[in-house]
């Protein structure tokens, strides 16, 4: 599978959870917000994370997250994410992706995602119950 060239858009808000100081978004939601909107970028080309699995064995690891936060984000923010494709010199697929609040750069992110097959050597589907 490749990625396509084509950056995608995601309109989003942090989860309540991550309000740790008031309304405060804590760092940790804000990753979370970076990488559901890589799986929504995967998703608007066609590779959704639990049909590769299910059909065809393969996980969809995000495996690296360099995030910098540039701007705080509340319980209420709603932000725009942007996902682009980056060239990689590896297996693994990259991404560059930017969260802004009313039109102002917030996160600049850089991510990485493998797929790497099921090591029971078969999709999720014809796994046996446990």
């Amino acid at each position: 599978m490749t990625a396509t060239a084509t950056p995608t858009e995601l309109q989003i808000r942090p989860r309540y959870e991550g309000s740790n100081i008031c309304t405060w978004i804590g760092f940790k939601h804000v990753n979370y917000m970076v990488e559901e909107a890589v799986l929504d970028h995967l998703r608007q080309h066609g590779h959704k994370a639990g049909e590769l699995y299910e059909r065809h064995g393969l996980c969809v690891d995000i495996t690296d997250i360099d995030t910098k936060i540039m701007s705080a984000f509340h319980i209420d923010s709603l932000a725009t994410a942007t996902v682009r494709p980056v060239v990689s010199p590896g297996p693994e697929l990259r991404f560059a992706v930017e969260i802004s609040l009313d039109g102002v750069k917030a996160v600049t992110s850089k991510v990485s995602v493998v797929l790497r097959l099921d090591p029971r050597g078969w999709p999720a589907s014809e796994a046996p119950a446990t």
